[in-house]
């Protein structure tokens, strides 16, 4: 059993996206227990704590001076949001109390797998960037368009040139050219 958990270890530092992923993953594992626990309470959750559950644990969730203790109301028939910061610490000491390597392994294994089955976000295999450049300068004019209400191409060339770690800054006239029609450039006229 050393053995593998050796190899394991030693796989999850070859491999920078699943080493991020395990990382975070115990605090992913008890936020998506606190979301079960709600839902099954009947309380509403919000959009963003689906999208990273984690933020239900935020330290800044458990405010200080609010340290009371149990209250005579049971505190897991209460919304979590009225919930003391001792009632909060006092359930998530029972969630980790009780989360074992092999729940936590399976949650790794499935979100793991979940990883995999995703489509890149990035879909340019054949590309010798993997299209991570047109995607970068995309995403990134888009982004100063809802800012500032225009594209700021200088900007973009200059984040994506350091973004990269190209050896010759990208230029406002090497942006432009993503950005127009269909936004297709061969790697022949970069």
């Amino acid at each position: 059993m050393a053995k593998a958990i050796d190899d394991l270890l030693k796989t999850v530092e070859s491999d920078s996206e699943a080493k991020a992923f395990l990382e975070i993953a115990l605090m992913e594992y008890l936020g998506n227990r606190n979301l079960k626990m709600r839902i099954e309470d009947g309380e509403s959750v919000s959009g963003h704590e689906f999208r990273d559950p984690s933020r239900t644990l935020d330290p800044s969730n458990f405010v200080a001076g609010d340290e009371g203790g149990l209250e005579d109301e049971p505190y897991h028939q209460k919304p979590w949001r009225q919930w003391s910061s001792f009632e909060r610490y006092a359930w998530l000491y029972d969630e980790a109390s009780m989360t074992g390597v092999p729940e936590l392994l399976t949650f790794c294994r499935d979100g793991l797998d979940d990883m995999v089955q995703t489509p890149p976000k990035i879909p340019q295999p054949g590309r010798p960037d993997g299209g991570l450049q047109p995607f970068l300068i995309r995403s990134l004019s888009g982004a100063m368009m809802r800012i500032y209400g225009q594209p700021l191409d200088d900007s973009v060339a200059l984040l994506v040139s350091a973004a990269l770690d190209l050896p010759e800054p990208l230029t406002r006239e090497a942006i432009r050219p993503y950005l127009k029609g269909t936004g297709k450039i061969s790697s022949g006229n970069r």
